[in-house]
């Protein structure tokens, strides 16, 4: 019984050296945003305005209405029973 070889290829080991092709910026390109670690540019659209702004709010987002009510006016309101004071 002859049994196959199985090739597994490799893992490119990054930031070995010049001649393993991924040494000194470990293919991230030279200097900029990007190469530094902990970067993620997910939701940058290139200066557009992002998506999250674009689309119009929904849900819980009421809005309490507040009036602005004379001093005399609030008084005669409460003494009415119209009016509550919280």
């Amino acid at each position: 019984m002859i049994l196959k070889r199985i090739k597994f290829k490799t893992k490119n080991r990054i930031g070995r050296g010049y001649g393993s092709k991924y040494g000194k910026t470990a293919g991230k390109g030279a200097k900029g945003q990007l190469c530094r670690s902990g970067v993620s540019l997910n939701d940058f659209e290139g200066g557009q305005t992002p998506f999250f702004k674009r689309i119009p709010k929904r849900g819980f987002n009421k809005k309490k209405n507040i009036v602005n009510i004379n001093y005399t006016l609030q008084k005669k309101l409460i003494i009415k029973k119209k009016f509550l004071n919280y």
